[in-house]
């Protein structure tokens, strides 16, 4: 009988540490991340990195690693669109130092392309200058034949209003930190924008020359960085194709 005990005793030992085996493989499985699959995504997404002083970072959606697993994001980034997953998202910036989680309060929709701008500043003291994100739909109908079309998105901390000029015409104005305007069509061509602050219209921040307006297509125009430095936070603008 004592032996039998001990043979007893024994099978339910190497059972308790087999299941303990079999529940953290199962936990370890669970923990990992891919990247999205674009065979199984119906939107796309555009990562623009214009928080000047976030060190390199991953993005997730949901659990899914955004690009090849491992990817990192450096300032300025600007990756091309990524096939995601529509619906509804939570999307959560991670590098070595901290992990931030953004709800997005959109569904991204079926077939459409959308950018997300992550801007403010990681070292933020005040509310204000509190990493966040813009994200936009880069969707309008088509310009009209001959036309491309254009629009602002201020991605830059510490700016109260900014205006832009196409060509030394005046094509926006006034737009405050983490706004978006709507886009307007501007005839194809090469054109020379100019970044003023709405307050004092005669001084350039800076300007974008030689940029190509092509028929038919949506450009956005951007600014990150900070006014008044030098190095590589510097106050600056680009442009994005969103076609």
């Amino acid at each position: 009988m004592a032996h039998q005990k001990t043979d007893n005793l024994v099978v339910k030992s190497l059972l308790a540490i087999v299941v303990s085996i079999l529940t953290i493989a199962m936990l370890q499985s669970c923990g990992k991340t891919a990247a999205v699959a674009p065979s199984s995504s119906t939107t796309k997404l555009c990562v623009v990195d214009a928080s000047p002083d976030l060190l390199p970072m991953q993005i997730y959606l949901s659990s899914l690693q955004l690009g090849t697993a491992g990817k990192f994001f450096n300032y300025p980034t600007i990756t091309n669109y990524y096939s995601v997953y529509s619906g509804e998202q939570v999307i959560q910036l991670r590098n070595h130092y901290l992990a931030s989680v953004f709800y997005v309060d959109s569904v991204l929709k079926d077939n459409r392309n959308y950018t997300l701008f992550i801007t403010g500043l990681a070292s933020a003291t005040t509310r204000a200058d509190t990493l966040t994100y813009i994200l936009t739909t880069d969707y309008s109908a088509i310009p009209t034949l001959g036309y491309g079309k254009i629009r602002f998105v201020n991605a830059s901390p510490r700016t109260a209003g900014l205006d832009i000029s196409a060509n030394g015409t005046t094509a926006f104005s006034n737009i405050t930190y983490k706004k978006v305007s709507s886009y307007i069509e501007v005839p194809a061509g090469i054109y020379a924008f100019k970044v003023n602050a709405t307050a004092t219209p005669a001084s350039t921040l800076t300007t974008l020359s030689n940029i190509t307006i092509q028929d038919g297509r949506l450009y956005t125009i951007y600014t990150r960085g900070l006014v008044g430095r030098t190095d590589s936070a510097a106050f600056t603008a680009a442009v994005i194709n969103n076609q």
